[in-house]
């Protein structure tokens, strides 16, 4: 009888492959951090140096830590998984505690909220005092909510509390940092059980946790609305929410940013999913509530401040200017971006060669928004550079990460907890020195 599986993938599936790839990306921050130009560069190695930001003996502790937690659960990984899941439980049971360390967090996001302001940045700034000085709402359909957002929730604010346009929008993204992390711990949750705790934790560590770090621009609100659609999705390939709410919750996140049309390949294959088994009512209701929803909120702004004739004005109107095959230059650029926002990569690479577009239904929607954002990120032009457009790109990250790390968590190896540890500890350092260089500058 034939072995349904080829040797070169039996070959992947060998328990130290994980260990070889900690050591690759190991190697890749430490040949990065000693050559070439430095972090804020972006004809360097940005997606491997960031690291090097963090003061030296803050780096040196942590990689101290990651090293003898390696070593010690290389050693004892029974002993580690049975610790982590009594740490798992407690958190999820007591909720008390799991709001706690959700509330650290947020002071965290606050404490080292970012002073980077990239040319948008300080457009939108210099928009929101416009109007606060009288002048009319800019807006625009590319970013419809997350505009009026800023516009309506950062005015009340700042005639409030006296503070700055700046300060309204830094502490909307850490407020969307908050509710990010309660919709994730949800996520974790369901589809890693015990597990989840190591789930969260590795997938805080990508850098687009700099979005939810006082990050001034027009994403945060479309991260978490983002981030509460894949767990509606998740939900409803469980039966246990209607299509319409997912897809409720992609039309707002529409609304917020156009970007979030890129999710519509995978939105398309739950209405396929449902109609193949037969529940056609339950599509077309889904599908007339998504609409209305849009519509709504486009019907709306047009009678106040957003005219459909403003629509020509647009990104989108004009998708097929931004819309481009990148150049060898930019591509590497594009890569190293990816590095920079999902750390994990290269184990997101192996879970392909390994198992496909994945084992069950979660997996391959997930797989489906991954592969239609690296579209995004690989065929969408950045307009102020790669580096200084990383959170046009942010959103885009998330599925990639969801997706790998759910595989890598439900796997079972002697040695997955110390590889996991180790490839937390390093991406959490690469990405607490971006975040600390976005803090430090002026």
């Amino acid at each position: 009888m034939n072995d349904p599986i080829p040797s070169w993938r039996r070959a992947l599936l060998h328990p130290l492959i994980p260990a070889s790839l900690v050591g690759v990306m190991a190697g890749l921050y430490a040949a990065a951090g000693w050559a070439g130009p430095g972090p804020q560069s972006p004809e360097g190695w940005f997606g491997f140096n960031q690291w090097t930001r963090t003061p030296s003996g803050l780096a040196i502790a942590a990689a101290s830590l990651t090293a003898l937690g390696t070593l010690w659960l290389w050693r004892f990984p029974e002993r580690g998984r049975c610790w982590i899941e009594r740490l798992t439980e407690t958190l999820y049971r007591r909720r008390l505690f799991g709001v706690a360390v959700i509330g650290v967090a947020m002071a965290a996001f606050w404490l080292m909220r970012s002073n980077h302001l990239n040319a948008d940045g300080r457009g939108l700034l210099s928009a929101i005092q416009e109007y606060d000085a009288g002048g009319q709402m800019s807006l625009t359909h590319d970013e419809m909510l997350e505009f009026y957002f800023h516009y309506r929730f950062g005015g009340w604010a700042r005639r409030h509390w006296g503070v700055t346009a700046q300060t309204t929008c830094q502490i909307q993204s850490v407020l969307c940092g908050g509710v990010f992390l309660i919709l994730l711990a949800l996520y974790g949750r369901l589809l890693c059980g015990g597990r989840a705790l190591v789930f969260v934790a590795l997938v805080v560590t990508g850098g687009y946790a700099q979005l939810f770090f006082g990050d001034v621009e027009n994403y945060t609100l479309t991260a978490t609305l983002g981030m509460a659609y894949w767990l509606l999705a998740a939900l409803h390939l469980r039966d246990r929410a209607p299509l319409a709410w997912v897809v409720g919750v992609w039309a707002l996140a529409v609304c917020s940013h156009l970007l979030a049309l890129f999710f519509a390949p995978a939105v398309i294959w739950l209405f396929w999913r449902l109609i193949r088994q037969g529940r056609w009512a339950e599509s077309l209701i889904a599908g007339f509530f998504a609409l209305a929803i849009f519509a709504l909120v486009v019907i709306a702004l047009h009678f106040t401040h957003l005219p459909l004739s403003a629509f020509r004005e647009t990104h989108a109107f004009h998708a097929s200017r931004n819309l481009y095959f990148p150049s060898w230059k930019t591509m590497w650029e594009q890569t190293q971006l990816l590095a920079l926002l999902f750390p994990g990569w290269l184990f997101m690479v192996a879970v392909v060669l390994r198992s496909g577009w994945g084992r069950d239904d979660t997996d391959r929607h997930l797989f489906i928004g991954l592969a239609a954002m690296a579209l995004y990120l690989y065929g969408w032009r950045p307009a102020l550079g790669v580096l200084d457009d990383w959170n046009l790109y942010a959103v885009g990250a998330l599925p990639a990460s969801l997706w790998t790390w759910r595989y890598w968590v439900s796997e079972d190896s002697a040695h997955k907890p110390a590889t996991l540890f180790a490839v937390g500890g390093m991406a959490a350092l690469h990405t607490a020195g971006w975040i600390i260089g976005h803090h430090g500058a002026c």
